[in-house]
């Protein structure tokens, strides 16, 4: 399990309210997060570790929907194949986590948090995620609570939220209409006390194989 630094009170951060929450907002880029159309993957998918014939349930090795090893370290910018599903279903997904950013404590002046936000830094983890199979199950969903940032010494970053659109950092929603092939793109913001900085991001469901307190996140530094 990952050890959680205590940070800024969550509550506090919570209570922000910057205007409407919706299912699909803009990315990363101030863009519409839902892209239009069939697409690939947004950023270059690098070698995908893969489980080992038979044990996915859903793809061999030789299957290029099989499912990424537990565990796996990868560069940013290389992609996963992850389970993530509503309900039963079997739906997988392939995420990539482009890249983290470091932002300024000027962003967090903007959200009025006053002296809570004193010594900290947001770093923005920024990743696509495109439709592998099941994906109209996903609709209305998010994985972005599944994808956690940690610091440099191994400890869960803090997570920043943030209710609506935030020009530096806004996540976003499988829209209506989700299917395989479409690709989303997504931000999540974290904490830092300086000297701390977020170096790591993880894909780490609450429960599972690839969670942190049943099984083995996947990173990507």
């Amino acid at each position: 399990m990952l050890p959680t630094r205590a940070l800024v009170p969550a509550l506090a951060l919570a209570a922000l309210a910057l205007g409407a929450c919706t299912s699909a907002g803009r990315g990363a880029d101030g863009r519409d997060g839902a892209t239009s159309g069939p697409q690939g993957p947004a950023s270059p998918t690098g070698s995908t570790p893969v489980l080992p014939d038979g044990q996915d349930g859903l793809g061999g090795a030789g299957d290029s929907g099989a499912l990424t090893r537990p565990g796996s370290e990868l560069r940013l910018g290389e992609s996963a194949i992850l389970p993530f599903s509503a309900g039963d279903g079997d739906s997988r997904v392939r995420l990539a986590v482009e890249r983290i950013e470091r932002g300024s404590a000027a962003d967090l002046a903007e959200l009025g948090l006053g002296d809570q936000a004193d010594g900290y830094v947001p770093y923005y983890v920024r990743f696509s995620v495109t439709g592998v199979a099941g994906s109209d199950d996903l609709a209305s969903r998010s994985i972005n609570e599944s994808v956690k940032g940690v610091l440099d010494d191994g400890a869960a970053a803090q997570t920043l939220y943030v209710i609506g659109d935030w020009d530096h950092c806004t996540a976003v929603s499988f829209p209506p209409g989700f299917v395989d092939g479409r690709t989303i793109s997504s931000c999540v913001p974290y904490l830092a006390a300086e000297p701390e900085a977020v170096t790591t991001a993880v894909f780490a469901p609450p429960t599972g194989a690839y969670s942190s307190a049943e099984g083995n996140p996947v990173r990507w530094r």
